[in-house]
């Protein structure tokens, strides 16, 4: 958990500092491919394309293959990638910025780097572009064709624990901690603030201009939303420190839900549709308890 925590951590960090770079040319299909993400060797594996992977980062290792070490997300190594040997390096905008990728660049290594991943559609954009890189095309367009219609029934059937009741119809405000020490929650611009909208919620923080806004625990209390959910270990006691005395609603009604960072912090289609549905099932369970507080049967 701490490896998955520390990697979205990364990619927040990432993502609050691009860089701007040349287009890179993705002609061609490659056969041998460092992956610098945990998250698009998860989505080469999910491709059927395991065999491709010349080197992986120590964030996420294929569980059972045997694959170099090519460093960790934030430093990968470029001697060893180097003696690798591979087509190309592939990394995301989403991680870029605490990556040496120009320095992989000049040793003569071939990077191909993704777009950043803000929603699902360009989640499943990056998932077929890969497998057409990777000569999985084919393959590619069905999955993700298959992940788009999981998220249309998904976002279709609503957030659950629906009621008659006009109460239970109503969007609920919820926010998403990703860290707790700075504060930390997600905007519009992000793919997890696109899995609240996704989850039937307002984001208060959904207009933010960073796609990983710090907030303070004043803003918190100021908003006061209906539900937090949180990928943070530990996020309820803090919350009971934190505000103390102070009224806020989520605290009342035992509103405040942590998930593990195991599907969240990936960028991956198939990531996104298991997180969407533990957040579905925060926003359920959140709103079956508002209605009882109400007086009303969920």
């Amino acid at each position: 958990m701490k490896h998955r925590a520390a990697c979205m951590m990364a990619i927040i960090a990432a993502s609050c500092c691009l860089l701007c770079s040349p287009a890179v040319d993705r002609n061609g299909e490659l056969r041998r491919v460092v992956s610098l993400s945990p998250s698009i060797t998860r989505q080469i594996i999910d491709l059927g394309m395991e065999n491709l992977l010349a080197g992986v980062t120590d964030d996420d290792i294929p569980q059972g293959k045997k694959i170099p070490i090519i460093g960790t997300i934030v430093r990968p190594n470029t001697e060893i990638i180097v003696t690798l040997s591979p087509d190309a390096v592939i990394c995301s905008e989403e991680d870029a910025a605490v990556q040496n990728t120009a320095g992989i660049s000049s040793a003569g290594v071939r990077v191909v780097r993704l777009p950043a991943n803000r929603d699902f559609n360009g989640l499943c954009d990056n998932y077929v572009e890969l497998g057409r890189l990777l000569g999985a095309a084919g393959t590619a367009e069905m999955k993700a064709g298959a992940y788009r219609a999981e998220r249309m029934r998904m976002v279709d059937a609503g957030p659950g624990a629906s009621t008659d009741h006009g109460a239970g119809s109503k969007r609920l405000r919820a926010v998403f901690i990703v860290s707790l020490r700075p504060l930390m929650t997600v905007s519009g611009g992000s793919f997890i603030g696109n899995m609240l909208n996704d989850a039937g919620c307002d984001n208060p923080y959904g207009d933010a201009a960073m796609p990983y806004p710090l907030i303070s625990a004043e803003s918190l209390v100021r908003e006061d939303p209906d539900v937090v959910v949180s990928m943070m270990p530990g996020t309820v006691d803090y919350f009971r420190l934190t505000f103390g005395n102070v009224k806020i609603r989520t605290l009342e009604n035992g509103t405040v839900y942590e998930i593990a960072p195991d599907h969240v912090a990936y960028y991956t289609p198939a990531d996104y549709l298991a997180a969407l549905s533990e957040i579905r099932a925060c926003v359920g369970a959140a709103r079956g308890k508002i209605l009882r507080e109400a007086g009303l049967r969920p």
